[in-house]
């Protein structure tokens, strides 16, 4: 229907971003932008997971394939900058939301999160902040809540997801699709 449903989909690696993952979602979302049918998207993941983030055993393939530095990355191949979609992308938010996967998050319209969900950067804590996620989280929220994710590394729940205004609305788990 008018309904694209985007399922990320390695729950044995709790839906971390490979290089093939990231094509398969670069393809999705170009689809869903390209088709006058498609009215919204939904991204969930499969599993206990939304995403883990980047599967740091793909070496660089999860950040996705092309020319440059690495301060050149991303490019327009992907949901970190670039894309203008101009329909409504719910991130259905299962579990744990990480790195890669709470930057597709504040790349969504909507928000809405299990009462199971977790939300974090730890990838500060290995010396790699997130780029892009800098920029997009002080966008959404407020500037030191942004900066507890950003630099801390800590996770946070769902309830205070929604507190900080991440999250728009945290649902019972069997409820959230």
């Amino acid at each position: 229907g008018a309904i694209l449903e985007v399922v990320l989909n390695r729950p044995e690696k709790l839906n971390a971003i490979n290089g093939e993952m990231r094509r398969d979602l670069n393809d999705a979302f170009a689809c869903f932008r390209d088709e006058e049918d498609a009215w919204v998207a939904i991204v969930t993941g499969a599993g206990r997971a939304f995403c883990a983030g980047a599967d740091l055993r793909d070496g660089g393939g999860s950040a996705g394939d092309f020319p440059g530095t690495f301060w050149e990355k991303p490019t327009m191949n992907s949901f970190e900058s670039g894309w203008e979609i101009f329909k409504p992308v719910i991130a259905a938010v299962n579990g744990l939301c990480l790195g890669y996967g709470l930057t597709l998050v504040t790349w969504c319209d909507f928000v809405i999160a299990s009462d199971r969900a977790e939300f974090g950067f730890p990838e500060v804590r290995l010396g790699v902040p997130t780029i892009v996620g800098a920029i997009r989280l002080p966008q959404r929220i407020n500037w030191q809540y942004a900066m507890e994710l950003l630099l801390t590394g800590e996770r946070i729940n769902a309830e205070r997801a929604h507190e900080i205004g991440l999250a728009g609305w945290v649902v019972e788990h069997d409820s959230l699709m």
